[in-house]
């Protein structure tokens, strides 16, 4: 990776965050290549729980939706709700997030009972499927909540202060270390506290210029990241208990730091930049892609698990990015993907 720092650079983009976008890239390859291994050894490729495949994913479940997270809430400070402002806020949420829950969990439901090899097949009712969600589009509601409290709160301007900020996001994390939030799916309020801390953390680093830090502060902050993820590999290799992503406090700690420490470098790789400039498209898309992707190659009897996942993922992103482009030049297409039409 380079470091962006030049005005010349920045001017450049177009007006993009070259680093913001390259972890936009990061965070869509983590995804895509988690739903192509699968959750479990009967889902996705299909890998058994002691392949190097399943290693990794559940390497980076600390960085995974905590870094969307974090992105969600950097990107809300960039424009954040002001006094008068929330209904307009709030229902540009609505055409951004809720329409597309409610396309894509449908659409998901049906794939998944369509085709019973799909990541995470579905025993839930149809209209359970919107009240319990269906993955990956949790998030998106998840999320939707998440903004509708913040935004409330800034626009009253009770979040100005970096304490108040970090009293709120201490208050929810020990609410997570405490009472596991998590475990209440219902419209998924409860991931929305399990990841309302990263969100705080994002809107923080903006906010106090953290993309600033000192280089001494940058390298504490990096080395912290080094130091945690190697301890959560102790947890995988026995050595000492599982690290919980959401429920401990080291994982919490390393999906908060990790794209601190990101920012905190201006690292940027156009390619990842120009793959994160997609990345809510990918995002919605993906699952249908690389669902697709695996469905044709082993009909076509492509059974290794190295070559299905390198072509699931490859043609699974791009297909999901394409597909993006296509969209975006019609106004049907725009409202799929929640965009102003």
């Amino acid at each position: 990776m380079t470091r962006i720092s030049s005005p010349a650079r920045a001017a450049a983009t177009s007006r993009r965050d070259v680093p913001v976008d390259t972890l936009r890239g990061i965070a869509c390859i983590l995804l895509v290549t988690m739903h192509v291994i699968g959750f479990d050894d009967h889902s996705g490729i299909a890998v058994p729980d002691d392949s190097a495949f399943r290693w990794y994913a559940e390497s980076f479940i600390y960085l995974r939706m905590p870094l969307f997270t974090f992105l969600a809430g950097f990107v809300y400070a960039w424009r954040p709700v002001g006094p008068g402002t929330y209904r307009l806020f709030m229902g540009k949420k609505i055409r951004r997030l809720l329409i597309p829950y409610v396309i894509f969990v449908a659409l998901i439901g049906i794939m998944q009972t369509a085709l019973p090899g799909a990541n995470n097949p579905t025993d839930l009712a149809p209209w359970q499927w919107f009240v319990y969600s269906l993955s990956p589009y949790w998030f998106l509601i998840s999320t939707f909540w998440i903004f509708a409290v913040v935004a409330l709160l800034d626009s009253y301007r009770l979040l100005e202060r970096w304490y108040v900020l970090a009293a709120v996001g201490i208050a929810l994390i020990v609410i997570n270390l405490a009472i596991n939030p998590g475990e209440k799916t219902v419209l998924q309020w409860g991931n929305s506290l399990t990841l309302a801390p990263f969100f705080i953390v994002g809107i923080m680093a903006h906010r106090f210029q953290w993309a600033r830090m000192p280089r001494w502060a940058a390298i504490v902050v990096s080395a912290a990241v080094v130091v945690l993820f190697a301890y959560t590999q102790l947890g995988f290799a026995g050595v000492v208990p599982v690290v919980n992503s959401r429920h401990d406090l080291l994982g919490v700690l390393l999906g908060a730091l990790f794209p601190v420490a990101c920012l905190s470098w201006r690292l940027g790789w156009s390619p990842l930049a120009r793959l994160g400039a997609y990345s809510s498209g990918i995002f919605l898309l993906h699952p249908f892609a690389v669902a697709g992707t695996r469905e044709i190659f082993e009909r076509l009897h492509v059974t290794d698990d190295v070559v299905l996942f390198v072509i699931c993922s490859v043609i699974g992103i791009l297909l999901a990015a394409w597909g993006t482009r296509i969209l975006k030049r019609y106004r049907p297409g725009r409202f799929v993907l929640g965009e102003k039409v």
